[in-house]
């Protein structure tokens, strides 16, 4: 590179990060505020005591502050205010600090595809040329997993590595397989023969909460059990259309003319 293209990196370098720069200098006076006046502090304790205590409540309460946090700010500085008004309310109901700050994290993700100011739905919505709301929806939609992971960071530190392999294990599967039924439950649509009925979809939304609650191992059976009875159709479909290719592919078939003897055509 020579001192032209160096120049030039760094000139393009400096427009590409305006944006970014104002974000930055606009979330440090926040924050200074915040910090200053203590906020922060009131804020948690506040939290606290609207939720009674409850840590159901406060990590229920965090993604609707997001939300609303999240309508003038990206998903970044949503995060910064969020580390500094929320985190420390999860933290004093005894939440480590890594799942606290990764609960506010995702609550932050979530503003983004959050109706009625969903900023990268929006911009979906601008390159598809679209009605901005249909896509907010499709997104909340598609991104329901992000509701519930911040409580699954709280009550199942599996997720993080905090335990012993085998229950990391159990809870790898256990999310693995919930998750897949709550897409298909979502979606009415099943991966092997496409569109399903209600009551399968119902099934298939029991499974999906009996895995993703805590740890509880009766719970996780009842879940298979019922995952088990919404793909049974499934699998009694795949199998009847297997036989038939079996029959098919076995039954021989006779080509007109084929057949004819040397004896006969003697005759």
């Amino acid at each position: 590179m020579g001192p032209r293209s160096v120049f030039g990196a760094l000139v393009g370098g400096a427009h590409n990060n305006t944006a970014a720069g104002a974000a930055i200098g606009s979330l440090g006076v926040i924050i200074g505020g915040i910090i200053l006046s203590g906020l922060g502090l009131k804020f948690s304790a506040v939290l606290v005591e609207f939720a009674g205590g409850s840590l159901l409540l406060t990590v229920s309460i965090v993604p609707i502050i997001s939300v609303i946090i999240g309508m003038g700010s990206s998903t970044t500085g949503s995060y910064i205010i969020l580390a500094v008004v929320a985190a420390p309310a999860l933290i004093q109901l005894g939440v480590p600090e890594v799942p606290a700050h990764l609960v506010v994290f995702y609550a932050a993700c979530l503003s983004n595809i959050t109706p009625p100011v969903c900023v990268s739905a929006f911009a979906a919505a601008a390159i598809a040329k679209a009605d901005p709301m249909r896509p907010g929806f499709a997104a909340l939609k598609f991104g329901t997993t992000l509701d519930l992971v911040p409580f699954s960071f709280v009550y199942v530190p599996e997720l993080l590595l905090q335990g012993t392999a085998a229950e990391i294990a159990f809870a790898a599967v256990s999310y693995l397989l919930g998750y897949t039924a709550l897409a298909v439950a979502i979606q009415g649509i099943e991966f092997f023969v496409g569109p399903i009925t209600l009551w399968r979809r119902l099934l298939f939304l029991g499974a999906a909460v009996c895995f993703l609650l805590p740890m509880i191992l009766w719970l996780k059976l009842i879940g298979l059990f019922v995952l088990l009875a919404a793909w049974a159709p499934t699998m009694i479909e795949l199998r009847r259309a297997g036989a038939k290719s079996v029959v098919s592919s076995n039954t021989p078939t006779v080509k007109n003319g084929s057949d004819t003897t040397s004896g006969g055509g003697a005759a």
